[in-house]
């Protein structure tokens, strides 16, 4: 009897010591803390705190809670480590596909496939999360969304030199847009038609719809469009600086740089260009 007594205290011991553990452990405290630090940028933070959070916000089944803290991790690490806001980004879509909230889900999952090209050029992960991506939007009949995913399949298509997919799926986008009148809509799509004849070498190709993107931007006055695909079209005519419209197209970014807000990633390219 007292061996069964003293068996029963050492496991009550136990199970105080787990729930003096837990108790320690406060969430609501140490949520603020992170999520303070996140947004502040807190170089301090460690990846291990944010997992110790995330793991008691799972236990705790938080999921509003979980959804945030991971989405502000994973913009925490968007800078310097692409393979890490990935992760918390799946995080964050893995709760919101419990949801009805499709909407939410499919940005998410989208923003995935973005990483994976503008970060990593992981173009084949990139693809893939696009696909998904457009099945959530056809789920709900989002047909703009749709539309912008195709289009951003066809040019990932052109990337692995998937070229006939590429044009099935941006000639797919440019029916979408003019379906619902979205004449803007035609215009990325034509760049981006312009981006995968560039790819395959066709460069009267890339011309033509550079071109026609162009003109429907000019009607728009989109001066940070048209510097962009001024951009390109001078990467065509890289081997005649000569040429007129090599030349008109340098002159006109020029001008733009002069009084407009202009990315810096295409100023930078456009001299990069013009030093080649």
């Amino acid at each position: 009897m007292k061996s069964l007594i003293y068996i029963y205290c050492i496991l009550l011991s136990f199970l105080y010591a787990c729930s003096d553990l837990n108790y320690n452990y406060d969430i609501d405290t140490n949520y603020y803390d992170i999520s303070k630090r996140l947004d502040d940028k807190d170089s301090s933070l460690t990846q291990n705190e944010i997992d110790t959070l995330i793991l008691y916000l799972e236990n705790e089944n938080k999921d509003s809670l979980l959804e945030i803290i991971s989405n502000k991790t994973a913009l925490y690490y968007y800078d310097d480590n692409a393979e890490l806001y990935i992760n918390y980004i799946k995080k964050s879509a893995s709760v919101v596909s419990k949801s009805n909230n499709k909407f939410k889900y499919a940005n998410l999952i989208q923003n995935i496939a973005f990483v994976y090209d503008e970060k990593l050029t992981e173009y084949d992960e990139a693809i893939n999360y696009c696909l998904k991506a457009i099945k959530i939007w056809q789920e709900i009949n989002d047909t703009l969304n749709i539309a912008n995913m195709q289009k951003y399949l066809g040019y990932l298509y052109g990337k692995v030199r998937e070229f006939e997919k590429a044009k099935y799926s941006i000639i797919h986008s440019i029916s979408l847009y003019e379906s619902k009148k979205n004449e803007k809509g035609i215009a990325v799509s034509y760049f981006d038609f312009a981006l995968v004849y560039y790819e395959e070498g066709l460069i009267d190709s890339a011309l033509f719809y550079l071109k026609n993107a162009k003109h429907i931007w000019n009607k728009y006055d989109e001066k940070s469009r048209i510097f962009l695909i001024n951009n390109h079209i001078l990467r065509c005519y890289f081997e005649d600086k000569n040429n007129p419209e090599y030349i008109q197209c340098k002159n006109e970014n020029n001008n733009i740089l002069k009084s407009n807000s202009i990315y810096k990633k295409h100023i930078d390219d456009f001299h990069d260009i013009l030093d080649e």
